[in-house]
């Protein structure tokens, strides 16, 4: 059986996680189980999932908890969670989202339905590994070139990711100063200065970020 990828399954509630764990091994998915928060942070540090299955309402230390915890941590920030509950709240499902949750779902629902959104966060998974030589954390406001951090001024860093979050769109001079300095009269001479300061940072990735002559800029990793 080919190996989707390995899944930390974090619910207090063993029986559920029994009966789901069935359906995901049988389609491909490793599975590890754990039952409280303190297990959880140990087996996502040693082994390294994919993704965290994570239920919300776990006694103790609490799935938001663990979920913060999880995203506190260097090694282990990157990985998928996806908040599981019982209750449909959409303050929830809110707060669940800005601990760091990537997603949420009902355990009421169809398995079919979770299944489906692990299969598509495995598929965004693995798009990303293709274009992964710049990496962004908005919160933190860390990027990393090729796996080196690298240090970029505020508005650079907005300009960045700007652009590498609408991959092949192209922005005007115009448009980069709405987006990044709002209201603020400014010459196009910022934007090139800024624009240039950036992709010189980025070194040779810099070619990533594309002159469109007498239109504007994009970003396109793709075909590079």
């Amino acid at each position: 059986m080919n190996n989707h990828g390995k899944i930390l399954f974090v619910d207090d509630n063993r029986e559920f996680i029994k009966a789901t764990r069935i359906i995901l091994e049988e389609t491909g998915f490793e599975v590890i189980e754990a039952y409280n928060g303190s297990e959880a942070l140990k087996k996502a540090k040693s082994c390294c999932p994919d993704l965290v299955l994570l239920d919300i309402n776990m006694p103790g230390m609490s799935g938001l908890e663990i979920c913060r915890k999880l995203r506190e941590d260097p090694e282990t920030r990157d990985i998928m969670i996806i908040m599981l509950t019982g209750k449909e709240s959409v303050e929830g499902q809110i707060t669940g989202i800005e601990t760091g949750a990537d997603d949420y779902i009902l355990k009421s629902a169809d398995t079919r339905l979770l299944y489906a959104k692990i299969r598509s966060f495995f598929r965004k998974s693995k798009s990303d590994e293709k274009n992964d030589h710049i990496k962004i954390d908005y919160d933190s406001r860390d990027v990393y070139v090729d796996g080196e951090q690298i240090k970029l001024r505020p508005k650079e860093f907005e300009l960045l990711y700007l652009l590498k979050t609408n991959e092949g769109k192209v922005f005007d001079k115009t448009r980069i100063k709405q987006n990044i300095w709002g209201d603020q009269y400014l010459t196009d001479h910022t934007v090139e200065e800024t624009m240039r300061s950036m992709k010189k940072k980025l070194g040779s990735r810099s070619k990533f970020i594309e002159t469109v002559h007498g239109v504007g800029y994009k970003y396109a990793e793709e075909k590079n």
